[in-house]
């Protein structure tokens, strides 16, 4: 310590006797503070760009409102969830008969079906089984209610009794109790997922990233996947730096071992042509060699701190010359093209009649399996983005083609 005081000391004095030294000296010393200080806030924003497109892999919690003695006319509902084992669902109740909330305290309602209407005596539809995440509870205003104790137990190689059918060119199942399945079902160990109206779709699929960095591709095959469409990379919406997606070589490799078609998607925060076409030629150097049967699909949506990302005040037509941009440089090199994004905002920021003539991805999360009231022509539907599937290792995105 006296060293070092010593040495400030000494310092000074000279300062004093050479003060443009000095000078100098103490500016220098503020260019390399400001310069690590900035180095440290860009290195901050970046690793935030790095994550800003995830795939949503959060859990959806329940809220700490529990129902009370008067709720006379709830019902439940199964949230949609695909997962590769089926589960059958019950309440958990008290020492009393009444059904748990989630922190262990009784609600008062009882889990009991009086008249055999399938409704309990609070008007609790009966749980019975389904590939679901989770279980809700809404008023009869369509107000959520959470808090709810259950139980899910899997049940292994089931299958729900009935039999394969054509009604009026439409493929469909129909169960023993005489109505047809719908949602996702397992059929002799198979995925399938059925419309509101019990139409089968065609072709089931994921999208997949880095995010889902654990991928068993055979096991998702067996499953009944029939496609994946696997992210190249992505643009900062903030800084605008082009970032590879880490797993997109493994992934597209496996995928194509394990017998699935394939599609690539790149999401982008382009605000021009030129960037657009940079975009371009970044995903075609990293599918230089690589058989696509599905397309190569530019990702648009908003920003991860909409609206201050540096694409989210771009007008509609100014996207339109962005995405043919983008799927112009693509198709030349012999790739068909796509476009994916949600139906709100091909709707409200997409001039939708001038790209519609690409494979259209939509995504719409719709209630109880009912198809999405899009006005425009779509060829992949989203319909899930909290699914499980097996052979992959967290929650993933499923999409499904109806002919």
């Amino acid at each position: 310590m006296k060293k070092l005081l010593r040495g400030i000391s000494l310092y000074f004095n000279f300062s004093e006797n050479h003060p443009l030294t000095f000078v100098v000296s103490l500016l220098l010393l503020i260019l390399i503070l400001c310069f690590v200080f900035t180095l440290l806030l860009f290195s901050r924003s970046y690793k935030a760009e790095e994550l800003e497109h995830t795939a949503q892999t959060s859990t959806v919690s329940v809220s700490d409102y529990y129902p009370s003695n008067s709720v006379s006319s709830d019902f439940l509902q199964q949230s949609c969830i695909i997962d590769g084992t089926l589960y059958k669902y019950s309440f958990r109740v008290g020492k009393n008969g009444t059904i748990l909330s989630a922190n262990g305290a009784e609600t008062g309602i009882f889990p009991l079906d009086i008249n055999s209407d399938g409704m309990t005596d609070s008007g609790l539809k009966k749980v019975s089984e389904g590939h679901y995440k989770s279980v809700k509870l809404f008023s009869a205003d369509g107000t959520p209610i959470s808090g709810l104790s259950y139980e899910r137990v899997p049940v292994d190689n089931y299958t729900p009794s009935g039999k394969w059918v054509n009604n009026n060119g439409a493929r469909m199942y129909l169960l023993a109790n005489g109505n047809y399945a719908v949602g996702p079902q397992q059929i002799n160990g198979m995925l399938y997922f059925f419309n509101s109206d019990g139409k089968v779709a065609s072709k089931l699929g994921i999208d997949i990233s880095e995010h889902n960095n654990y991928v068993n591709w055979n096991a998702v095959k067996s499953q009944g996947i029939d496609f994946a469409i696997i992210r190249v990379g992505g643009r900062g919406w903030k800084t605008g730096v082009i970032y590879n997606d880490t797993a997109f070589t493994k992934h597209i490799r496996e995928a194509r071992l394990a017998g699935l078609d394939i599609g690539v998607y790149f999401y982008s925060t382009a605000v021009n042509a030129s960037e657009a076409e940079e975009e371009a030629e970044y995903v075609l150097r990293m599918v230089k060699g690589q058989k696509l049967e599905f397309p190569v699909y530019i990702d648009m949506e908003a920003s991860g701190n909409y609206p201050r990302g540096r694409a989210d005040k771009l007008s509609p037509a100014e996207r339109t010359v962005i995405i043919e941009s983008f799927c112009g440089r693509i198709r030349s090199a012999g790739y068909k093209t796509g476009v994916y994004s949600s139906q709100y905002f091909y709707q409200t920021k997409t001039d939708f009649a001038f790209i519609s003539h690409h494979n259209i991805w939509l995504a719409n999360y719709t209630y109880a399996y009912q198809m999405p009231y899009f006005k425009g022509k779509y060829d992949i539907w989203q319909l899930a983005e909290y699914a499980m599937v097996r052979g992959i290792n967290g929650w993933v995105d499923v999409n499904a083609i109806f002919d």
